[in-house]
């Protein structure tokens, strides 16, 4: 059996962690454990969305492997706006088609680049567009229900994509 790859505690502070996660609480979340795999931070008892930022780092998860999880979550995103009867600007579904042409060899990283800073673009304009339009409380309650749903299965994405690419 192949062993996941694992990072150490020096790995994640290089990683540059949010303030609750200092030295100290690293290592006391390590425990007596040299090393950490995808395996071992779901385990942790710490917020999912913390567990999905800790494993969506290339020592865990290649490059090329990462890429495609970030397109497989942009597409799953536009998809969300497009059952709400919102068209995503196309310069959105393009970043995803380019990254994609980049990891099969098509494209440079130059156009990468260039498609994801449009994509961008659009996203900031959107969510400027959807604030203006927010207003119920509801709607605010029922998004972030929708958000922890979605932040569960990134995760899970993300877990199944680290194990496999061992």
């Amino acid at each position: 059996m192949t062993k996941l790859p694992s990072v150490t505690v020096a790995q994640v502070l290089a990683w540059r962690p949010c303030p609750p996660y200092t030295r100290e609480r690293i290592r006391e979340l390590f425990g007596r454990k040299r090393r950490f795999t995808c395996d071992d931070f779901a385990r942790l008892e710490i917020p999912i969305q913390d567990k999905l930022w800790c494993i969506l780092h290339r020592e865990l998860i290649p490059d090329k492997e990462l890429t495609l999880l970030a397109c497989r979550y942009a597409k799953r995103t536009l998809g969300y706006e497009c059952k709400a009867g919102r068209e995503p600007d196309e310069r959105s579904w393009n970043a995803i088609r380019v990254a994609r042409r980049f990891i099969a060899g098509e494209v440079s990283q130059a156009e990468l680049a260039s498609a994801w800073a449009a994509a961008w673009a659009a996203a900031r304009g959107a969510a400027w567009s959807a604030r203006a339009a927010k207003g119920a409380a509801s709607e605010a309650a029922a998004g972030a229900s929708a958000y922890a749903a979605e932040i569960r299965w990134q995760f899970r994405a993300a877990l199944k994509v680290a194990r496999k690419t061992i």
